[in-house]
């Protein structure tokens, strides 16, 4: 009687610890599907690594017209956006003063010129008088000395009068250097123009065309290596903000520029411009095209940066720890997990255990051995992008002593019935909201976790 009642108790024990397990499973699995997650499929895209920074548009072969005479602006023939041809008149000077100063450099060559002649007959004369020794050495070399000053000053005031000459038929006309149109106009009449100082007025800012523009984009030190001549370039302006241009890197300036301690680097951009949209002095958004890649398998950058609740990562990484083990004998795999709790606990109060070390976030214990191999779609750890292999401890003995390394970034999927799972990815490029994975086949179609719902 008493044995049959010892069995009773006994299945009675037995039941209720079965019935707790699946109780504690059911509320554990609860749990974890109480909370939500935002997904994104993984799926094939292009991916362009860019390279960004700002510069302003410029007109290319622009010249600024100057003056080369002070004075009063008296006609101003062309205005903005005025197509001019090269010779063309595009403003004159105030003649007045310049008239009459090539009046007064005309007298006084007219004065030297006469002095000139005088000095020359005077030292014909004494020359024939030393001849007939009449005259000193030293009256002559006086004689000679006053023609060649008279001389000199006949030639200073040539050149005077030419340069009068010059100012009044020439320099007081402002013509147009280059075929092209004017950008700028900056004079009026009336207006006085300074020229050789340090006020000099620019009159006109003129381009060959607006066909051709090129801009100067500020690329900072970090980012200069990824530049070369020929780059291909696309950038946009605040002006057309749905239309994007194309352009190509001509140059990269030696000569850094600091500002606020930050080192940029200037790039002249040649660019195109398509129906004359584009104009000189616009702000353009650059991207620079460092690496493209068509039809690879990409995830959202933010599934790599994603980390679950605590509870929820332990639960799966221990999962995953019992999988690797999965293949070892029940007395290896007891005292395998019981290390790996330890080392869990251990490494939450700050002090590791000496004999197990983290992975890819998750302990790992020496003589846990090569995990077996997995299909793609097969279990929750996936080996299709988690790489393994062994590394021979220090007195280990067999294939079974190596330590299982996890290379990669790790993401978390959730799977079809709510559960999370973890793989290990290896990446590839970035344009900053995309990452490329390699060898992603194993991925297509799951949903990787990007941020927890609010």
């Amino acid at each position: 009687m008493k044995g049959k009642t010892g069995i009773k108790v006994f299945i009675f024990l037995f039941l209720l610890a079965v019935v707790s397990g699946g109780t504690y499973t059911v509320l554990n699995s609860k749990e974890t599907k109480k909370i939500g997650y935002e997904t994104q499929v993984v799926r094939r895209g292009t991916i362009e690594e860019m390279v960004s920074s700002t510069g302003t548009i410029q007109a290319k072969g622009s010249v600024e017209v100057l003056t080369q005479l002070t004075g009063t602006i008296e006609s101003v023939y062309v205005d903005f956006n005025d197509r001019v041809r090269k010779g063309q008149l595009l403003a004159e000077l105030d003649k007045s003063m310049l008239l009459l100063s090539l009046r007064e450099q005309e007298a006084t060559l007219r004065k030297a010129k006469a002095k000139a002649e005088e000095a020359q007959a005077t030292y014909d004369k004494n020359l024939q008088l030393q001849k007939r020794n009449l005259l000193s050495e030293a009256d002559l070399l006086s004689s000679k000395t006053t023609l060649e000053s008279a001389k000199a000053d006949l030639e200073s005031a040539q050149v005077a009068y030419e340069k009068a000459r010059l100012n009044l038929e020439q320099y007081a006309k402002i013509l147009s250097p280059i075929n092209g149109i004017v950008l700028e106009r900056n004079i009026d009449k009336g207006q006085t123009v300074v020229a050789n100082s340090g006020s000099v007025t620019r009159l006109f800012t003129l381009a060959e065309n607006l066909e051709n523009l090129e801009i100067y984009a500020q690329v900072d030190e970090i980012d200069i290596g990824k530049i070369r001549e020929g780059q291909d370039v696309r950038f946009t302006v605040e002006a057309f903000p749905d239309r994007k241009f194309t352009g190509k890197v001509r140059q990269i300036r030696k000569m850094p520029t600091t500002s606020n301690n930050i080192v940029n680097y200037t790039v002249v951009i040649d660019s195109k411009n398509p129906d004359n949209l584009l104009l000189p002095g616009l702000t353009a958004t650059v991207e620079f095209f460092v690496n493209r890649k068509e039809n690879v398998w990409m995830i959202p950058n933010a599934a790599l940066k994603f980390s679950p609740p605590a509870d929820v990562a332990a639960i799966v990484r221990r999962k995953q720890f019992e999988e690797r083990i999965a293949h070892l004998p029940k007395e290896e795999k007891e005292r395998l997990l019981k290390q790996y709790d330890e080392a869990v606990k251990k490494g939450s109060t700050g002090r590791p255990n000496s004999q197990v070390g983290v992975l890819g976030g998750m302990p790992f214990v020496p003589g846990a051995g090569r995990p077996p191999a997995r299909s793609s779609s097969g279990g929750s750890s996936g080996s299709g992008v988690m790489q393994n292999r062994n590394t021979m401890g220090a007195g280990a003995q067999g294939a079974s002593s190596g330590e299982a390394r996890f290379e990669g970034k790790p993401i978390w999927i959730l799977q079809e019935d709510g559960t999370v799972s973890l793989r290990y990815v290896r990446t590839g490029i970035t344009d900053g909201k995309f990452t490329e994975v390699v060898d992603g086949e194993s991925l297509e179609g799951l949903q990787v976790i990007v941020r927890m719902k609010q």
